[in-house]
């Protein structure tokens, strides 16, 4: 009798066993299901990180300085005849370019780049100063328009904030 008791003893103990297992074999899958949703949900925002235009460092001209002269009231006239040039609805379309020089309008973003790659950075700052002014706009009104000026690294090597703003505006960064 006490043979039958001890192999009921075996027997309770390897259920007891074997319920640990399943016990803890159903922690293991909900600890991996955990594990592949939060993978899922961090891969899904990097996902949308990517699709979403970055924010870069936002360099807003803030008003032109007091010398500069007054506006002319033709900025919205001269933009138009700017923006004639453009073709297209979506992207970037170059609207003037020069020995060294390319404006390039980013149509979705309202900006105009400047991107310097030889010469003197001071030199054609001024020939695309020159050329936004030829359409009717004071110094004070390119301070209104979203010029951003770039130059290579051989042309001009840090460029500073005030650099990348048109001559005599007040520079803000916002990070």
């Amino acid at each position: 009798m006490k043979e039958k008791y001890n192999h009921l003893r075996k027997l309770l103990r390897i259920k007891e066993f074997q319920g640990k297992t399943v016990i803890w074999w159903i922690a293991a899958i909900l600890l991996l299901l955990a594990a592949v949703l939060a993978w899922q949900l961090v891969s899904r925002k990097t996902q949308e990180q990517k699709a979403a235009p970055q924010k870069e460092t936002e360099i807003k001209v803030s008003s032109p300085a007091a010398n500069l002269g007054p506006y002319s009231g033709l900025s919205n006239e001269a933009k138009k005849k700017i923006l004639a040039k453009v073709t297209k609805k979506e992207g970037d379309e170059v609207v003037f370019t020069a020995d060294g020089v390319k404006v390039i309008y980013l149509i979705r973003n309202d900006v105009f780049n400047v991107a310097i790659s030889k010469g003197s950075f001071e030199e054609k700052k001024k020939v695309v100063e020159d050329w936004f002014k030829s359409f009717g706009l004071t110094q004070a009104d390119l301070c209104r328009l979203s010029i951003r000026f770039a130059a290579a690294r051989e042309v001009k090597f840090p460029l500073s904030n005030i650099d990348s703003a048109p001559t005599g505006c007040r520079v803000e960064v916002n990070r």
